[in-house]
């Protein structure tokens, strides 16, 4: 029904198609010289196609030259995008001087004014990387606190569901998350520390420098403790009641630190602090605990294992040995990465998926999207099999903002309303009350508003597992006389598609389930084929 002509052969183009398309889990065609619906992007001829989507292509480059907004979002771009003519404006540019439509509807033509899938292809190779050095704290919140390429990639797939209700044909892709999950949240724990050991000098003067009362009071319990025997930084017992409590299993990230020491240098203190040995009769106990009880153990890579492969190598062997099963998952410790060979070296020392890329000064979207993606080795130019879940939050992010809840609740909700994934980095110290006070009430609170909200709760390894899942099932479908037919592959097997409706009539469903639906679409479940009867 739907077929993207195009004759472009540059690789961020068409690594952006690809991404759009496989995103989504759109059925879609190539140059097909009869569809009912075609999207045509640069100097393609147009075919006979009874409505169309125009996508300009053009020259992105490395800083944006100014911003557009879409449905009330606002985002940079890296291009000054072509006027679009009359009809309805769907994104107004704007750069400060000058303000026009660059996408509008116009007679079942839907015109799109800037290169969308080379903008998508650039920013998900890691162009936006020399763009954050020059920006203040300010402005590179400003720039990430919106996920950039899921905003361009909206653009797309809502002028897809406007010309497919135009057409009177039900627009069919796979859905982001089982069981008509509206997003997704995963937690992660890096275990950074298990023992307080410098902090007990510069936590308290700092709380002195700041005034705070009440914090050194809970250093003064928190040193007693240390006394009696009781380490603070301790807190796996509690972490893991919490989350029994609350029906989630988290990723727990186990660092094995080696960078040097020096005693004249106190930022070099903290990879004293930060040494523990894998092989540590304590340590041994609780990664078991954790992986029999259903948690997932990762790999913290080590402050230089970024640049060194070997090590971080080592790094996986050694946890794996303890844990006797594959390490699947890493995080750099400090989000250390250098773009693109970090990614490489996880790739080729065998990790399913990474999850390093966020913000260690803001919350937000560092490469645009709260996806997961492969990222694209820039030396082919082409996607890796290394899966990348983005970092959304990180707790000591939080410390410093005025209303840490509102801006928690504030970034869920634009992941919401994206339908992507929420990625939480909660350290495992911060559920010490006396040294954190109210951080493990904050994480228990999230976690709760989150299963309200409609989220899929869990961790990496299933997060991984479910995408790379979902990327392997084909779907079809077709459409006559108010009845749509679905076929999934593998058979047997549960596949969750999602359907925008053409109007408000019911729909009856054979062969399925439904497991969601509201006023514009509707989820269904099915074990592979299915009949879905529109307006019965």
């Amino acid at each position: 029904m739907i077929s993207v002509l195009h004759h472009s052969s540059d690789a961020f183009a068409l690594n952006g198609m690809n991404h759009f398309l496989e995103k989504y889990g759109l059925s879609a065609t190539f140059n097909d010289k009869s569809p009912v619906i075609s999207v045509v992007y640069g100097d393609a001829e147009s075919v006979r196609s009874e409505f169309t989507v125009r996508i300009a292509d053009g020259k992105v480059k490395k800083c944006p030259s100014g911003w557009i907004t879409f449905a009330g979002e606002k985002a940079p771009i890296f291009e000054v995008p072509k006027k679009t003519p009359g009809g309805r404006a769907l994104v107004i540019f704007t750069d400060g001087k000058r303000k026009f439509p660059c996408a509008s509807v116009k007679k079942g033509t839907i015109t799109i004014g800037f290169d969308l899938f080379s903008e998508v292809g650039h920013v998900l190779s890691g162009s936006l990387e020399g763009y954050w050095s020059g920006l203040s704290l300010q402005e590179k919140k400003e720039v990430s606190k919106t996920p950039t390429v899921d905003l361009y990639e909206k653009i797309l797939f809502d002028a897809l569901v406007i010309v497919c209700r135009e057409s009177g044909v039900p627009l069919v892709h796979k859905s982001f998350w089982p069981d008509g999950k509206k997003f997704a949240v995963c937690l992660t724990h890096d275990v950074d520390e298990i023992r307080k050991t410098y902090q007990h000098i510069t936590r308290p003067l700092k709380l002195m420098k700041n005034g705070d009362l009440r914090g050194i009071r809970g250093q003064i319990t928190s040193m007693k403790h240390k006394i009696q025997g009781n380490e603070p930084y301790w807190t796996f017992d509690e972490l893991m009641a919490i989350e029994k409590k609350l029906g989630v299993k988290s990723t727990f990230f186990f660092l094995r630190e080696t960078a040097p020491v020096k005693l004249h240098d106190p930022k070099t203190w903290k990879h004293y602090g930060r040494r523990y040995d894998f092989c540590n009769e304590k340590i041994c106990r609780v990664i078991e605990n954790l992986r029999s009880g259903g948690w997932e153990v990762g790999l913290h890579g080590s402050y230089e294992s970024y640049k060194k492969p070997d090590m971080l190598k080592e790094e996986k062997s050694m946890l794996e040995g303890i844990l006797k099963e594959r390490v699947n998952g890493t995080r750099q410790h400090n989000l250390n990465l250098q773009i693109p060979e970090t990614f490489l070296h996880h790739e080729k020392i065998g990790f399913e998926y990474d999850t390093s890329l966020g913000h260690k000064d803001s919350t937000g979207f560092r490469w645009g999207t709260c996806f997961p993606f492969h990222p694209v080795n820039e030396y082919e130019k082409k996607g890796m099999k290394l899966l990348e879940i983005p970092l959304s939050v990180m707790d000591i992010v939080l410390f410093s903002t005025k209303d840490h809840w509102k801006t928690l609740t504030g970034i869920e909700s634009e992941v919401e309303k994206y339908g992507g994934a929420l990625t939480l980095l909660w350290h495992h110290t911060v559920f010490n009350e006396h040294d954190f006070p109210g951080w493990g009430a904050v994480y228990e609170k999230i976690v709760r508003v989150s299963n309200e909200r409609g989220a899929w709760v869990t961790n990496c390894r299933e997060i991984c597992n479910w995408w790379k899942r979902r990327e392997k099932t084909k779907v079809s479908s077709s459409f006559s006389e108010g009845r749509l037919m679905i076929k999934a592959s593998p058979a047997g097997q549960e596949h969750f598609i999602k359907i925008y409706k053409m109007g408000k009539g019911k729909i009856a469903v054979k062969g399925g389930k439904v497991v969601r639906e509201d006023n514009k679409s509707v989820t269904i479940k099915t074990l592979g084929r299915a009949e879905v009867i529109l307006g019965c």
